[in-house]
């Protein structure tokens, strides 16, 4: 699980690789010399639907690595205050306010 930006809605969200071949790809990308560090770099997630629920395709692209606005950057900031993944474990909502 991972806390990330959407850059197309401009909003913090919780990203959840269930596919061993997306987490594999994504360990890949960290353990690299090229990429390093997955919050160092933006990486595009593509859904491509298919006929059925099951035939539903998830691509992963990184991008070339590349500072955040001034706006962007504090945006991911205050959410970040804001998330605690540990309470999605108990049940709960990870989008409160930290203690």
């Amino acid at each position: 699980m991972f806390v990330v930006l959407n850059k197309e809605l401009g909003d913090v969200q919780i990203l959840e690789l269930t596919q061993a071949g997306l987490q594999k790809f994504m360990k890949g990308l960290e353990d690299s010399k090229a990429w390093g560090d997955l919050r160092d770099y933006d990486v595009t997630v593509t859904r491509t639907n298919g006929t059925s629920p099951m035939d539903v395709k998830y691509s992963l692209l990184p991008q070339p690595k590349a500072k955040l606005s001034k706006e962007m950057q504090k945006l991911v900031d205050e959410r970040l205050e804001q998330i605690n993944l540990d309470l999605i474990f108990d049940g709960e909502s990870p989008f409160t306010t930290k203690e």
